[in-house]
């Protein structure tokens, strides 16, 4: 009686483990990016994912690494989804993009001296720039032959998203 039941009790437990997974987490990696993301558990992105998924009765869940490795990890399947990805044509060929919910811009910023005038790519030539790897504006910067992507110590200025 008792190898019966233990039976019965691994047969459910299967059929258990085999059904919870209709609702598995949805899975979302990025790296800290203040003010979107600043955790595993918040930021303005992280939020508003949560929430829409949380109104569909859908877990959401937030991991944190380095921007590369996500975007790796996206296109494996590993994980779901980078909730705070800008648009360009290469990823709209890789990447379903949903409507935007939040528009910002790329700024420059650098030291009070000396003075850097930009308009465009071309003006940054001989410049030190940093930027995050995998990030559209280190895209950009590869993608100009005027400014080929090396480590600098010290740059001149620094790209950053802005509002």
């Amino acid at each position: 009686m008792a190898i019966k039941s233990v039976k019965q009790s691994c047969l459910l437990f299967i059929a258990l483990s085999c059904t919870s997974s209709a609702n598995d987490a949805i899975v979302g990696a990025h790296n800290v990016w203040p003010p979107y993301v600043i955790n595993e558990h918040s930021g303005f992105t992280v939020d508003l994912v949560r929430a829409a998924f949380k109104a569909e009765n859908q877990d959401f869940e937030m991991l944190i690494m380095p921007f590369s490795r996500a975007m790796r990890m996206v296109e494996k399947g590993q994980v779901d989804m980078i909730p705070a990805l800008w648009r360009s044509e290469s990823r709209d060929e890789r990447f379903i993009f949903s409507n935007a919910y939040y528009s910002n811009r790329l700024v420059l910023i650098s030291r009070t001296e000396p003075t850097i005038h930009f308009k465009e790519l071309d003006d940054l030539k001989g410049l030190s720039v940093c930027a995050i790897r995998g990030f559209r504006s280190e895209i950009a910067l590869a993608q100009n032959p005027t400014n080929s992507p090396r480590k600098a110590h010290k740059p001149d200025f620094l790209f950053v998203a802005s509002q």
